[in-house]
């Protein structure tokens, strides 16, 4: 009866579907699948073949930016339309630093609501920084910078270093919106060392400057001894997403747990939340 029992489950688990959703592969035409939590998701694919794309942001004329983590930025011109075709050659004046590390250079991209007039585009930027001894790999130090250039003729001109850090920590996935009033949001990572509750540095943070990188003197620790005056709020893991909702000014965030905790966040004007004391 046994033996009997163990033939008849063997048989009925071959028979039965693997568990789960399918997976899709990428098609060249617009296509339809599924996962677990939505149905019925269309894609189309406008471009291909990127090594790790992290940020987009689309221009005025209907063409999209698109940052390659630590390479540098590229265009697909005409991305609205019908026949979307992507810039073999990185835009030039972004600056590049350490290229075969994707930690390092160009992260993230932002384009000022006055961007029609006035063509400044920002970047969030790791510059290379190396290993101290005894450090492991996974901590790579970088010093974090927000840079601000010019939109001419299909490159970027005018660089410069609106807001630097003073010391070098790990090189993450970084954030900046520039808000309808001109103000600069910037989200920092911070999941080590218990950075993001030292107040005197900007990782682990979200930061709010000026469109030229001075300091908004509603900021809620300007003139507080010891503290950063970019600092809106701390104690941030490691921060993937931003933004700024158009009329209400609110920011949010999301940043990643260290297995689970995940957090999505409305940030309040020094607000503490909680990181590496608190989790899930």
């Amino acid at each position: 009866l046994a033996a009997s029992a163990l033939v008849f489950t063997a048989s009925a688990t071959a028979q039965d579907p693997p568990p789960g959703i399918a997976p899709t592969s990428l098609g060249s035409q617009p296509y339809t699948f599924d996962t677990a939590e939505q149905h019925g998701i269309k894609v189309t694919v406008l471009a291909k073949g990127f090594a790790r794309p992290f940020a987009i942001e689309f221009l005025p004329d209907g063409d999209l930016l698109i940052v390659e983590r630590g390479v540098g930025l590229r265009v697909l011109h005409g991305a609205t339309g019908p026949a979307p075709v992507l810039d073999d050659s990185l835009v030039a004046g972004v600056p590049e630093d350490h290229p075969e590390i994707f930690s390092y250079g160009v992260i993230d991209v932002a384009l000022h609501p006055g961007f029609a007039d006035n063509g400044w585009i920002y970047f969030t930027f790791n510059g290379f920084a190396p290993l101290p001894e005894g450090t492991r790999p996974l901590q790579r130090p970088g010093h974090f910078k927000v840079l601000r250039g010019k939109w001419t003729d299909g490159a970027v001109a005018e660089v410069e270093t609106i807001l630097e850090s003073e010391n070098a920590r790990y090189a993450g996935g970084t954030r900046v919106h520039v808000a309808k009033d001109g103000k600069v949001w910037v989200a920092t990572t911070g999941p080590y060392d218990g950075t993001a509750q030292d107040l005197s540095d900007i990782y682990g943070k979200v930061l709010r400057i000026e469109s030229d990188g001075a300091i908004p003197a509603d900021n809620p620790f300007v003139g507080r001894e010891g503290v950063h005056p970019a600092i809106y709020s701390y104690g941030h893991r490691d921060q993937h997403g931003l933004t700024v909702h158009p009329e209400t000014g609110q920011a949010f965030t999301v940043e990643h747990g260290p297995n689970g905790g995940d957090e999505a966040n409305l940030i309040e004007p020094g607000g503490n939340y909680g990181w590496p004391d608190y989790s899930f």
